[in-house]
């Protein structure tokens, strides 16, 4: 079956659930609480009490950001208030990236007011930031005139951040630059090159770490991608809307998924195939060509 046991189902769900409220704090929490207590009518309260907690704290975090950003000490900037945060419950959520980079001043600006108004607020709490958990959006400008709306974790897009002044950087100085390891910057480089945002101009099988990226300034001589195949991590242009044909395609997902967690919260064990044929049956959910 596609889960021979309780347990697989519950991590599986509780790390679906962690992506949605992290990817968007501002989620369909209703929803998300709906499906929630309806699992625990089949599984039961203790299997879920972690997911539980971390829709707690979501609420917790949304009444306690908002009571934040109201301080009146001059602490708060206007920009600051674009953030929004999470205070997770770090034993209850599945196991997130702790991985930083010495932050930008721009990063900087943003998240020390807010750090500094929370901990004024709630002595002696601490905050630390997980940027590479965190998603943020920034839309970017490039010398052809493109402007690119894209939605990434915070720590990738901070990677970014130096090519604002030198647009040409080496792997070895952009690692030493931002502190983080030439592995992970190496893969967080090449991911925004499959974007269409940066481009390998000195590979360097021999010695990695010598290998130089910069920014595609001008797209009519690359051929570039300028969406992920990642379904939250995306790159779009920012005059483009989604289209009618998109918008009901998501609504029928909406409707597949609950009728799967509906199978699988009255069934300890379903065959992929069962599951296959159930999708293929009209008129309830909508009729899947599969």
């Amino acid at each position: 079956g596609i889960f021979d046991s309780r347990d697989v189902f519950i991590e599986g769900y509780q790390d679906i659930l962690a992506e949605r409220l992290l990817q968007n704090l501002d989620c369909d929490y209703e929803r998300e609480l709906r499906t929630l207590e309806m699992l625990k009518t089949r599984f039961g309260e203790s299997a879920l009490q972690p997911c539980s907690v971390m829709m707690k704290d979501i609420a917790s975090s949304r009444r306690l950001i908002s009571s934040v950003k109201q301080v009146d000490h001059g602490l708060m900037e206007d920009n600051a208030k674009q953030v929004d945060l999470a205070i997770v419950s770090r034993l209850f959520w599945p196991q997130l990236s702790e991985e930083s980079v010495d932050s930008p001043a721009i990063i900087k600006e943003l998240i020390d007011p807010i750090t500094r108004a929370y901990e004024e607020k709630y002595k002696p709490r601490k905050l630390t930031w997980l940027p590479d958990a965190a998603v943020a959006e920034a839309t970017l400008t490039f010398n052809d005139g493109r402007k690119l709306t894209v939605s990434a974790t915070l720590l990738e897009l901070m990677v970014l951040i130096p090519f604002q002044d030198q647009p040409r950087w080496s792997l070895s100085d952009l690692s030493s630059q931002l502190k983080i390891s030439e592995v992970s910057l190496r893969s967080r480089l090449l991911n925004w090159t499959m974007r269409g945002v940066l481009e390998v101009v000195d590979p360097n099988d021999a010695h990695p770490s010598m290998t130089t990226f910069q920014v595609v300034e001008n797209a009519q001589h690359h051929q570039i991608a300028t969406h992920s195949s990642n379904y939250d991590h995306h790159t779009t242009d920012t005059n483009s809307s989604s289209s009618p044909t998109s918008r009901r395609q998501a609504e029928h997902m909406k409707v597949f998924e609950s009728y799967i967690i509906g199978m699988l919260s009255n069934f300890d064990a379903l065959s992929v195939d069962l599951i296959h044929n159930r999708l293929k049956v009209p008129p309830h959910p909508p009729f899947l060509h599969l």
